[in-house]
């Protein structure tokens, strides 16, 4: 064909070089094409126009739109009017109007009423004789006039079709290459052209159905109008199994005739598309060591979203240029998402979670981020959940300010020497808050409903504030402006929706003119099937050839079936395509991406849409052409297979470069050969020093002794923990607790002081240990007002019971305001159900025999923290000293309540809010030792003898049952040496830094906050290094064998 098309120019000049010549082509990538295409067939050439159909409607048609003082649509105008017109017209589509679905499906439609021909009267005029709703049909008639209307000041690409003026083309020639379909008023410029000067249409050789059928308007055309036809050059390229699939491919019978061999056609099966990509990589890299340069090459696909990217990374990462058609959406760049991120963020009512998203992405120049000082993403993030701030502006203001003030509380109580991570702090809510401040400012300034030029110049102000660069992205949604006076004022969210829109249309290349490689001349060429239309290259690569996908699944319009289309067609005169039963490109498509390789193709199809996703098979396409190139007809299920070397299937589990394949990358190179090699990729990953220490720390983990890679620390590091603040400042008894559960749990937490800051809309409801401390907090409170000679009981009832409601009402605002009570309407449910049983509590309290007359509550034992407070004139500054063997720890707490007599007998209460886990009198292996401490502690407190006393927990819930489990004075003396025995175990663990991960219980891992930091083999690691003289004391400790 080119070599025909080449001939009829040359014919054409053959009296005046300068003669003029148009040839209207099907794709924009064919006019560069041909222009180098001619110039090389021809020895150069002049004066030949190549145009779309769009522009030779304009060049026709735009003089007389002009004349008639009609405007030109911009850009997404079209679009952006469908959607306006759906969205005010009630009635049958009402339901779905607003949908940004259906705006798109009924700007198609409406295209295909312009290329058809069909004006708005006509259809109203063909609408009786449509099958299937009246409602619907009068309902889109309405909506077509109400668009028609809207747009009658303003002319298009279609309209200048109508308006064609055959004698503006100054032209001895019009060639038609490269077209496939021709619409109603495309056949009608042709028809007045073809009237006036000579008209050359240039098709495939006819082939049988259903290649042929996409050229059927063509086809039917030039019956119409009469045409000769004229054959093509004869093809005299050599035969190789290329050629011999591309003179079969999709005709039938298959021809018996034995295909030659060679490697001119490669066949890839790959796991996923990311190892497509890989494959087609390589097979770039081969087909270059054979001397055909990138620019000679090309990549096809069906689905650009899937393979662009990936094409766009892989390609990257192996030093191959290549030049993306579509270029890369603006969407997908920082840029983009950081503009739709501040578009999105003003319709979020600043919700926590998507300022810190927008936050973590943001560019923010200079002058902004300099009025924000120490701004920090991540920190901000830290103190936003610290605050327990979900969203809205109030409360970022409530719940910042609250925080700032317990900052600066702590550097009051800390001073003179207040830490510079404080101060640093404050500095960082006082930012945030500005921060929200302003967003919120610009939020509120912002009208709900505004005209479009207005809402651009908000956003205009809005992003230069925010995203650095964002100039060109302006200058190109400036243009939208200029659709003001097709639109009613508009709302923030359709506005939104037309900015994004915007934003997804545009391409990298064109507003930020980036482009790393240039069609057919520097690169490899990866575009979409459709641009590969009559394109030639050396050598091919066709991706994604699955079922399904391509060929894709013809579909009915939603909005005019192919009933009601064909009933349209015979009723107006005006052919309006069909969509299941009509043409199908789509063989035509693949037979003509076939022909596009000159020497080598590749054609390939991912078992899976991604890694261990759901499978997929091989296209009947891909089959038709393992069927040509083998002879025989080719199952889906035998296609993996077909003999190598015509099919190359990837292996899932391959992260390296096969044998005999060639590497992307050195780590790609190094990767295979560890697959492929193992002693020798050994020995290349022992020369990295990463490698080494990653090699210690696997054959210390397998080995049956305890090391520092466990958990255990160094003979030689240990003795430093007595320096260490974790282990030389006194802890609270449920820290030895939780080394008896867990030595890696105790490490983290207490040694490291890791912290996890859930994120506060993730908050469901109240947690246990914030509904916990809103229990204690409010019977401290309740019971040190009513002093020690006051405690509940009957006949006071109806005093005590509101005021304790009254404090925890308060107690349950404080958490609410810190943001830890979850979804409203659960935390509704929780508040009531704690106050029911708080009330339940008093009625069990004051139906208990007071035996003890003297009583303290919060008994502080240890000395003060620096932001604390204490009016117990029972508390000590002195920690209770445990020390056995040699060996001691410091023990602080609060003791919930203590009451005592004058005779020394003394009872422990400590009460709990959870569901009853222990059990009377039981150490459980230490991890129950907060009652028996307690008592030793309340006895070093008051000066008893801790003989006397008895402890208890009072689970002071529904959860607990309002159950007592207790630990008396009995228990403490028949328990004492084992106590002793318990205690000297764990002490000695802690202060010679034995932290291994060995929990009790494997439940507990499901509740631990580090759960993901642990070996998954936790458990099997523990049982394999039980014997370790310094694990194994631990291991007889939970035996009872101590």
């Amino acid at each position: 064909m080119e070599q025909a098309l080449a001939d009829a120019v040359a014919a054409a000049k053959r009296d005046d070089p300068l003669a003029p010549v148009t040839i209207l082509v099907g794709s924009t990538l064919l006019r560069p094409y041909l222009q180098r295409r001619l110039a090389t067939l021809l020895g150069g050439h002049a004066n030949v126009s190549i145009v779309t159909a769009g522009e030779l409607a304009l060049r026709l048609g735009e003089a007389a739109m002009v004349e008639a003082d009609r405007k030109p649509m911009p850009p997404l105008a079209a679009r952006i009017l469908a959607g306006e017109v759906a969205r005010e017209t009630a009635g049958y589509f009402e339901p779905v109007a607003h949908t940004t679905g259906f705006t798109t499906v009924l700007h198609r439609l409406f295209r295909e009423f312009a290329q058809a021909g069909v004006n708005a009267g006509a259809f109203r005029t063909a609408k009786p004789s449509l099958p299937g709703s009246a409602t619907k049909h009068a309902a889109m008639a309405e909506l077509f006039e109400s668009y028609e209307s809207r747009r009658a000041e303003w002319y298009g690409i279609d309209d200048c079709f109508g308006a064609a003026d055959a004698t503006q083309l100054d032209a001895r020639l019009l060639c038609v290459y490269g077209v496939w379909e021709l619409t109603a008023t495309m056949g009608e410029i042709l028809t007045r052209l073809s009237a006036t000067i000579d008209v050359h249409v240039f098709l495939p050789e006819a082939a049988p159905e259903p290649i042929d059928s996409a050229l059927s308007t063509v086809v039917e055309w030039l019956r119409q109008s009469s045409a000769t036809e004229a054959p093509a050059p004869v093809d005299d390229r050599p035969l190789t199994l290329l050629r011999h699939v591309q003179d079969h491919v999709l005709r039938s019978p298959i021809p018996p005739d034995t295909p030659p061999t060679d490697n001119s056609l490669r066949l890839i099966s790959a796991a996923d598309p990311t190892r497509e990509v890989r494959a087609c990589a390589r097979a770039c890299l081969t087909w270059a060591a054979e001397g055909i340069a990138f620019h000679e090459m090309a990549i096809a696909y069906r689905h650009p979203n899937t393979y662009r990217p990936l094409i766009d990374s892989v390609f990257r990462e192996a030093g191959i240029p290549v030049y993306l058609h579509e270029g890369t959406p603006l969407s997908e760049l920082p840029l983009g998402r950081r503009i739709l991120a501040i578009v999105d963020l003003l319709d979020e009512d600043l919700e926590r979670r998507a300022v810190i998203d927008t936050l973590s992405d943001l560019d923010l120049p200079k002058e902004t981020r300099e009025r924000y000082p120490l701004f920090s993403a991540t920190r901000w993030d830290t103190l936003s959940r610290t605050a327990g701030i979900v969203g809205g502006h109030a409360q970022w203001t409530e719940r910042l300010g609250q925080l700032r003030t317990d900052r600066e509380v702590q550097i009051e109580a800390a001073r003179p020497e207040v830490p510079q991570w404080l101060t640093d702090e404050v500095t960082r809510i006082v930012s945030l808050n500005a921060f929200i401040d302003d967003l919120a400012e610009r939020s509120a300034s912002r009208r709900q409903q505004a005209p479009l030029g207005e809402h651009l110049d908000h956003l205009e102000s809005l992003l230069s504030t925010y995203v650095r660069g964002v100039d060109p992205v302006l200058t190109a949604l400036r243009s939208l402006g200029r659709i003001d006076a097709l639109t009613t004022p508009l709302s923030y969210g359709r506005f939104r929706d037309i900015v994004r829109a915007a934003i997804e249309g545009m391409r990298s290349d064109d507003v930020l003119d980036r482009r790393v490689g240039a069609f057919g001349r520097r690169g490899v060429n990866a575009l979409d099937v459709n641009s590969l239309r009559h394109l030639r290259f050396e050598a091919v690569a066709l991706l994604g050839l699955v079922e399904r996908s391509w060929p894709s699944p013809v579909r009915q319009d939603p909005l005019l079936l192919d009933g009601e289309r064909a009933a349209l067609s015979e009723a107006s005169g005006r052919r309006m395509p069909l969509r299941t039963t009509g043409d199908d490109p789509e063989p035509l498509q693949f037979a003509m991406a076939v022909q596009a390789a000159s020497s080598r193709l590749v054609a390939s199809y991912p078992r899976s849409d991604h890694a261990g996703g759901r499978a997929q098979l091989p296209s009947s396409f891909l089959r038709a052409l393992a069927g040509a190139a083998t002879g025989a007809v080719v199952s889906a299920e035998r296609f993996d297979d077909l003999p190598q070397p015509l099919l190359r299937r990837e292996r899932a589990a391959q992260t390296g470069a096969g044998v005999g394949q060639r590497a992307l990358s050195a780590a790609e190179h190094l990767r295979g050969i560890i697959e492929e090699d193992r002693p020798l990729g050994a020995a290349l990953l022992r020369r990295d020093p990463r490698f080494e220490r990653a090699a210690v720390v696997d054959v210390a983990r397998a080995g049956r002794t305890a090391t520092e890679f466990d958990g255990v620390l160094s003979e030689a590091l240990a003795p430093r923990l007595a320096e260490q603040w974790a282990i030389a400042r006194p802890m609270p008894a449920t820290a030895l607790e939780k080394y008896a559960g867990c030595g890696m749990q105790f490490f983290l937490e207490r040694i490291l002081n890791v912290r996890v800051l859930e994120e506060p809309e993730a908050l469901v409801s109240i947690g246990p240990l914030e509904r916990g401390s809103l229990v204690h907090t409010t019977l401290q409170r309740f019971l040190t007002e009513l002093g020690e000679d006051e405690w509940p009981r009957p006949a006071r009832r109806d005093a005590h019971v509101p005021r304790l409601l009254a404090i925890a009402d308060e107690e349950c605002a404080g958490a609410e305001a810190r943001g830890q009570t979850g979804f409203p309407l659960l935390w509704e449910h929780e508040r009531q159900r704690l106050l029911d049983d708080l009330e339940r509590w008093y009625d069990i309290e004051a139906a208990q025999e007071h035996d003890l007359p003297h009583r303290s509550y919060e008994l502080r034992v240890g000395p003060l923290r620096r932001d604390e407070t204490d009016g117990n004139p029972h508390s000590t500054d002195e920690p209770l000293v445990v020390e056995v063997g040699g060996r001691a720890l410091r023990f602080q707490g609060r003791i919930d309540r203590v009451e005592w007599d004058d005779a020394g007998r003394f009872r422990v209460i400590d009460y709990k809010t959870g569901r009853v886990w222990k059990k009377d009198g039981d150490l459980e292996a230490g991890e129950a030792l907060q009652l028996p401490l307690y008592i030793r502690s309340a006895a070093h407190a008051l000066g008893l003898d801790p003989t006397g006393g008895d402890a208890e927990y009072f689970y002071a819930t529904r959860d607990g049952g309002f159950q007592r489990i207790g630990f008396t004075h009995e228990d403490m003396e028949a328990q004492g040496p084992w106590l002793d025995d318990v205690l000297g175990t764990l002490i000695t663990g802690v202060t010679t830094g034995v932290y291994a991960a060995r929990p009790s219980d494997p439940r507990l891992c499901d509740r631990c906050a580090f759960d993901g930091l642990c070996d998954v083999r936790r458990h099997v690691l523990a049982a394999t290094k039980s014997a370790d003289p310094r694990i194994a004391p631990l291991g007889r400790l939970r035996d009872g064998s101590v």
